[in-house]
């Protein structure tokens, strides 16, 4: 009696372990429970949150390349599943909020069209992951954190946290942490140190607004030295005085005390000035 009592017991614990076997990684069948599509390659959309999912399999990611939308928010995925998302190739969004994630390395198998990511409440703690970020050149939206600072990785704490993030975010990032930064144009993280890294492209642009061939880009290359005051007649004299005017940056003409000089014009016969 007690045999048979212990055999049925046997069972479910055996099925109760291949239940959750089938719950920690990721299966097709899941995605078609969750997405409603027979056809997983047909799938724009997958939400799928505290499920239990521990593993991600690359070979059953691209049986649903065309997934857009990808929320496993609340599961147990630790930094290993950023591999298996290589196969998106259409993604845009994608929340791995309040998972195990450690490391951003693998940021760059993410597809480069990801546009939003949310990795509030993780285990990031150092200030060298961020770094990563870069690799994804579409993001819009980023959050470790939510705007109250709540469901924060230890990183969010660290000194220089926002700084060193902004430093290394793509120029095109609109909101950090649920705040918003501005239009490309005004971000921040785009002001003088990075305008004047990038000084190739603004020396070629000054080579064309300027009649000294250039003079402006040997100035480009002195890191945070006001450039002297010119006169710029090119067509994109206006372009290049806005780009360095929205940066903030110091290689104005005018910065650091210099004024830019007054444009003279030639005498009017017919309105002669005072006599000398």
């Amino acid at each position: 009696m007690q045999h048979q009592q212990a055999e049925p017991a046997a069972q479910q614990q055996r099925s109760s372990s291949s239940r959750q076997q089938q719950q920690q990684q990721l299966s097709t069948q899941l995605i078609r429970q969750h997405t409603g599509e027979f056809d997983t390659s047909t799938a724009s959309r997958l939400v799928l949150r505290h499920a239990g999912v521990a593993r991600l399999d690359g070979a059953v990611m691209a049986e649903c390349a065309a997934l857009t939308w990808l929320d496993l928010s609340g599961n147990r995925l630790d930094s290993v599943c950023l591999d298996a998302l290589e196969p998106l190739l259409q993604l845009r969004h994608l929340s791995l909020a309040s998972n195990r994630l450690s490391q951003l390395a693998s940021l760059g198998r993410v597809s480069t069209t990801l546009e939003h990511l949310s990795l509030e409440d993780n285990l990031i703690s150092e200030v060298s992951e961020l770094m990563h970020v870069h690799q994804l050149v579409s993001l819009r939206r980023l959050a470790l954190q939510t705007a109250d600072g709540s469901l924060s990785n230890r990183v969010c704490q660290q000194p220089g946290y926002r700084q060193a993030l902004l430093r290394h975010a793509p120029r095109c990032l609109l909101q950090l942490d649920g705040v918003y930064l501005g239009p490309p144009h005004l971000h921040l993280a785009q002001a003088h140190g990075q305008l004047v890294a990038q000084h190739s492209s603004l020396a070629s642009l000054a080579r064309a607004s300027t009649h000294d061939g250039g003079a402006w880009s040997d100035e480009l290359m002195t890191r945070g030295k006001p450039l002297p005051a010119r006169d710029l007649a090119g067509p994109h004299s206006a372009e290049l005085t806005a780009a360095l005017a929205a940066a903030g940056s110091d290689l104005l003409p005018g910065a650091g005390g210099q004024q830019p000089p007054q444009q003279q014009h030639a005498p009017d016969p017919a309105h002669p000035g005072p006599p000398l």
